[in-house]
């Protein structure tokens, strides 16, 4: 019987915002980076902005500067830190999943960058928001969040082949994918 399990990082497996001590990681002053960068964050929750376009303002205004080998460098030493915030109660049941043979799927907005090395060292598949590069780091394709998660599962995997499908996560934007759970 195959079965499958997909979390949330941020949130879900992580305490916190993964993506803003991402940016903390930065040579930029992280605070005043916040200020440089609030009127955008008031015009995201204001439902003026996409989440993809302020993404993508953080990431210019953080990591434009540098070159694509030091900013991956500096995702790959970030996801080495992640699982000193990992939160022990979901860490918990993920691996009593795993031990009963469900295959772990990490579903995230968060960015590949440094995900996907964390992933890898757990031996997790990951669907996420993906980087490009174009002289600083910039979202690939969507924001994967809300329908994006569910779009990125069913893109990546046949569900009719599962007959267990459990999904975890935290706030609205898990929602769809808390949908596509079959026990």
């Amino acid at each position: 019987m195959r079965k499958i399990a997909f979390f949330d990082f941020d949130g879900t497996l992580y305490k916190g915002d993964s993506f803003l001590y991402f940016c903390k990681q930065s040579k930029r002053y992280y605070y005043w980076g916040l200020f440089m960068l609030s009127p955008f964050i008031l015009s995201f929750y204001l439902g003026w902005l996409p989440a993809k376009e302020l993404k993508n303002r953080f990431l210019k205004y953080f990591f434009k500067g540098y070159s694509e080998e030091d900013y991956l460098q500096l995702a790959n030493n970030f996801s080495k830190s992640l699982d000193a915030k990992r939160i022990e109660v979901m860490w918990e049941k993920l691996e009593v999943l795993r031990r009963n043979e469900f295959e772990i799927c990490i579903v995230s907005a968060s960015l590949q960058s440094y995900l996907q090395p964390w992933c890898t060292a757990h031996n997790f598949k990951l669907l996420c928001t993906q980087v490009k590069w174009d002289s600083y780091p910039k979202v690939a394709g969507e924001n994967c969040n809300y329908d994006e998660k569910v779009k990125a599962i069913e893109k990546a995997y046949d569900l009719s082949g599962y007959q267990k499908i459990l999904a975890f996560g935290d706030s609205k934007g898990d929602a769809a994918m808390l949908k596509l759970q079959r026990v």
